[in-house]
């Protein structure tokens, strides 16, 4: 994928399920995915499949609870050098 078409993209529920299949899909269509959570145990079988399907490298994981709102989850994006932006 030239570099022109190649997105960056955030799935919310990336552990599981749909989010975790459109998570792999973009990731080997070669998009930068970051993939979100509130299961921890969940990212090692996504990045697990993620390698087996060649894409490891342009998938990451973050287990944050997206359902309450929280200055702690902001700070933790932050952190972690992901853009925040606060709507």
């Amino acid at each position: 994928m030239s570099a022109t078409h190649q997105r960056q993209v955030l799935v919310t529920g990336g552990g599981r399920g749909l989010g975790r299949a459109m998570a792999l899909a973009l990731a080997s269509a070669g998009h930068q995915v970051l993939a979100l959570g509130h299961i921890e145990q969940d990212e090692s079988e996504l990045m697990a499949m993620a390698q087996s399907e060649g894409c490891a490298k342009r998938l990451r994981y973050a287990c944050i609870d997206l359902r309450a709102r929280s200055e702690e989850h902001t700070s933790e994006l932050q952190s972690r050098q992901y853009l925040v932006c606060r709507l």
